[in-house]
């Protein structure tokens, strides 16, 4: 039996279309007024919502459930990996380290499959927390919440389960524990990731001849390249010869022109001025006929 359990009973109820766990408290058992404060005020997110109402004398606590389904659901279903398990107790681990911070007790959470709530689709955690003083220790209620899922996991890291066992056992060292198993899985990672090899397929060309795909593609790829600069060059060739006939036509031009010039009477700067206008065709001709393509 999980320890507190004789403190209070617990049932289910749907009311006003909402689904409910209704936690009745012993007539004994007291409300503690500040936590139940916290939790309305400034909710954690994994904690559920929590409406105090009395009936008879009799304290009764109404969380709101919604869509989410216990933690038992999924694992009667394999429903979730082990991978996954693992995850949603080292949530529940931090939860209870970190209760301390809240003002809240860690005996007080309800850590049994059919209270430890998982929404469907993102499968976050939220637990039941009794806004009371409940006996117990935190280390074993979470112990025995392990031994009940370890079965349900077929994969479950050894490691782990033989933790489970210790005398010793306590959150912390199960956090450590939980630490080592991400550092041997990040360092397998790793370690596929470096002696990986490019894929290669066997020739099947005789040994003399045969060679490996890459190294074909490679010199496939090189004779390309060099293929491509003699396109180049022998365009460029070309253009330079258009433009050494183009400078013989513009010279013959000049001088058949030049008995004409000095009969209108031309001067030094005409000259000069028709001389830059051929340096600037000259140049815009080249720019364009050797621009990089």
């Amino acid at each position: 039996m999980w320890q507190g359990e004789n403190e209070f009973t617990v049932s289910l109820m749907r009311d006003v279309g909402e689904n409910y766990l209704v936690v009745s408290l012993d007539n004994r058992k007291r409300v503690i007024a500040h936590q139940l404060e916290i939790m309305n005020r400034n909710p954690h997110p994994c904690f559920l919502a929590v409406e105090e109402r009395k009936s008879n004398e009799q304290t009764k606590l109404y969380y709101r459930l919604n869509s989410r389904a216990p933690l038992r659901y999924y694992l009667e279903r394999e429903a979730m990996t082990s991978g996954e398990v693992i995850k949603v107790l080292d949530t529940i681990v931090g939860i209870l380290t970190e209760s301390k911070n809240y003002l809240f007790y860690a005996t007080s959470f309800l850590l049994q499959q059919d209270y430890i709530y998982l929404t469907p689709t993102t499968q976050e955690v939220s637990l039941v927390y009794l806004p009371a003083k409940l006996p117990g220790d935190a280390h074993e209620n979470f112990r025995e919440l392990l031994k009940r899922i370890i079965p349900s996991c077929e994969d479950f890291p050894k490691s782990l389960v033989d933790y489970s066992e210790e005398q010793f056992f306590n959150l912390k060292g199960f956090r450590e524990q939980l630490k080592k198993i991400k550092y041997s899985v990040q360092k397998k990672g790793k370690q596929m990731k470096a002696g990986a090899k490019v894929f290669q397929l066997e020739s099947n060309l005789p040994p003399k001849q045969g060679k490996s795909f890459e190294k074909e593609d490679a010199g496939e790829e090189e004779g390309l390249v060099i293929k491509a600069k003699e396109k180049k060059n022998s365009a460029r060739g070309k253009k330079l010869v258009v433009f050494i006939l183009l400078q013989l036509v513009l010279v013959i031009v000049l001088a058949v022109f030049s008995s004409w010039f000095e009969a209108q009477g031309g001067a030094v700067a005409t000259y000069i001025g028709l001389f830059l206008v051929i340096v600037a065709c000259d140049l815009l001709f080249l720019k364009r006929l050797f621009k990089k393509e």
